[in-house]
């Protein structure tokens, strides 16, 4: 004879038939109401132990015998089949993968000071385009004196800067040695980085930096770097895979990361590569 299942009220503390829980749904002895007793689900059998079940691996077709399968791209997307079975895409469709968000990481956020120091404005009659601007920069790696007129495009350590405009100022500065005061030359040159309305001041012989945080964000996938600031846009992915276009929304300094928007709306939060 089989013994009877039971199980014990947590009211009246009495030896119950389990059915009170399992169908009943009160106890029959007190009357109060009882609720199904928690199922632990069945572990799936993963017989290589490499994180994918048995039953998903042969249905894609892996081997579930073999646990290096786990780590292979079948479909090369850059993500691997356990990264797949993980975000529940195709591991044999290249343009069935998650989105490539999860593959970048913030390497640096920082305020760029440009190597780029006017020395002075030569003016010549109120024609600010026949003005001349004497100044040192990075070119191809090396300082240089360059000589630049409003509208031309001097590249600095590898980005572009389009001298947008010149507005003549003067200062009063104390002189210490002869403790006096005098007239000195402050004027603003007006740099654009290509591709930015923002406006960027360059004085003579004072430090320039940008207007917005520089940042270095890394694909992990393929090493690709790419140098951002907000308001830009940067597109992963190719052809075969199928590409994602996201905006730099916003920065956070303090816990260094990174706000993207998609094309679709879909926001992210990039992380740094220490966290």
């Amino acid at each position: 004879m089989e013994p009877m299942k039971a199980a014990r009220c947590p009211h009246c503390e009495k030896i119950v038939p389990l059915a009170d829980f399992t169908k009943l749904h009160k106890c029959s002895i007190c009357g109060q109401e009882l609720k199904e007793p928690f199922k632990q689900p069945e572990k799936e059998l993963d017989t290589d132990g490499d994180g994918i079940p048995d039953k998903v691996e042969i249905a894609l077709g892996l081997n579930p015998k073999e646990p290096t399968d786990a780590n292979k791209d079948d479909d090369d997307d850059g993500f691997s089949n356990y990264e797949e079975y993980l975000g529940k895409t195709d591991p044999k469709n290249p343009k069935s993968h998650p989105s490539y968000a999860v593959k970048l990481v913030v390497e640096e956020i920082e305020r760029i000071k440009l190597n780029f120091n006017v020395k002075k404005i030569v003016r010549s009659g109120d024609d600010k385009s026949k003005w001349e601007i004497h100044a040192d920069a990075s070119v191809k790696g090396k300082m240089r004196t360059v000589f630049l007129h409003i509208g031309d495009t001097i590249t600095v350590d590898d980005v572009s800067y389009n001298i947008a405009d010149i507005e003549p100022k003067t200062e009063e500065r104390v002189n210490k040695q002869f403790k006096t005061t005098e007239k000195v030359d402050a004027s603003e040159v007006k740099l654009k980085r290509q591709g930015s309305e923002d406006i960027i001041i360059a004085k003579p012989n004072l430090p320039v930096y940008e207007t917005k945080e520089r940042i270095i964000v890394k694909e992990n996938s393929t090493g690709k770097i790419y140098p951002l600031y907000i308001g830009d846009t940067l597109t992963v992915g190719n052809e075969k895979t199928g590409q994602e276009t996201f905006t730099v929304e916003s920065v956070d300094i303090p816990t260094k990361s990174v706000k993207l928007k998609r094309q679709d709306g879909k926001e992210f939060t990039l992380t740094s590569a220490d966290r």
